[in-house]
């Protein structure tokens, strides 16, 4: 059993450094929802959005400051704001989980009961934030029918998923 730990370990961390990968992905892609008509196709992400008419198409960053919108739009910010900042935190968390199990592989020091204490609650933050960012993210994405959701959502929801099981192989490290 006790040759059972190292790869467990390694696994985690290899699965908590995919799953920060997808996390950045899915909060750079301008296309967590996707509105299409004949002549025209419109995609929005966490950060930026694009229009194409009949061919060419133009992108920009939304706009952070939700002082500039009214009524109902000002919700929306919100939620846009509430997206970014839990995707992020997500990334970041990840990150650091990935970063806290290989320091526990390699450096065997005093601290490193601290260590292996900080990589176990860390995945299961990151997904915890991952996964009210992508509630979030959704809600912000279909306020209407006609926007359906696109591959960088998909791609976020993948991340979850994998960082639920990258939490719970780390919480079996014993």
């Amino acid at each position: 059993m006790a040759s059972v730990r190292p790869i467990l370990v390694i696994v985690s961390g290899c699965i908590m450094i995919l799953t920060f990968i997808l996390y950045v992905v899915s909060n750079a892609l301008p296309e967590w929802g996707v509105s299409e008509s004949q002549s025209e196709k419109a995609t929005i992400g966490l950060w930026r959005a694009c229009i194409s008419i009949n061919g060419p198409t133009q992108c920009g960053y939304i706009i952070s400051d939700c002082k500039l919108y009214r009524g109902q739009a000002i919700q929306r910010c919100h939620k846009m704001m509430a997206a970014r900042v839990f995707v992020t935190i997500a990334c970041i968390l990840s990150a650091l989980s990935a970063v806290c199990i290989f320091t526990y592989i390699i450096i065997k020091t005093d601290a490193n009961q601290i260590i292996f204490m900080i990589s176990k609650v860390l995945p299961i933050l990151s997904f915890i934030a991952g996964a009210i960012g992508l509630a979030v993210g959704i809600a912000f994405i279909t306020p209407s029918d006609s926007i359906k959701l696109s591959s960088a959502t998909f791609v976020d929801i993948v991340a979850v998923a994998i960082n639920v099981i990258g939490a719970i192989l780390t919480v079996l490290i014993r």
